[in-house]
């Protein structure tokens, strides 16, 4: 099945790749804390222009909890700081405003590890609602 909006042409099933990586820190205080950031990728790299916003849901204990991203240009990513790991829901939402929710497990750890933390997601139009 293809989806077709404007000149793009996109194959179902498609992959959406989510990926964070992280720097550890000493706050004020001496207490270990990390610079996070995270971001999607896409299989075919066309699915990222029918992507119009991906709408993070942190931790309850982060003050702001609900951030919209709109930028493509840097995979929608959110660059943010913390110092405990966690679930991020993902709202990932299609330029026709129709979405799917991805979640990815925050690993805090140096990126010197070289390790990759990622999330894969196989989606078809259908997953989209």
């Amino acid at each position: 099945m293809q989806l077709i909006k404007g000149m793009q042409c996109i194959k179902w099933p498609a992959k959406i790749i989510v990926r964070n990586s992280s720097k550890s820190y000493r706050n004020d205080m001496g207490e270990r804390w990390f610079y996070w950031k995270i971001f999607i990728e896409t299989e075919p790299p066309s699915l990222i222009n029918q992507i119009q916003a991906v709408e993070y849901h942190l931790h309850p204990t982060f003050r702001l909890k609900d951030i919209l991203i709109t930028n493509k240009n840097t995979g929608f990513r959110l660059d943010a700081q913390g110092w405990g790991e966690f679930v991020i829901k993902m709202d990932v939402i299609l330029n026709d405003n129709r979405s799917t929710t991805i979640s990815h497990y925050l690993s805090l750890n140096d990126s010197a590890s070289k390790e990759k933390k990622e999330t894969v997601k196989i989606v078809n139009e259908k997953d989209f609602s």
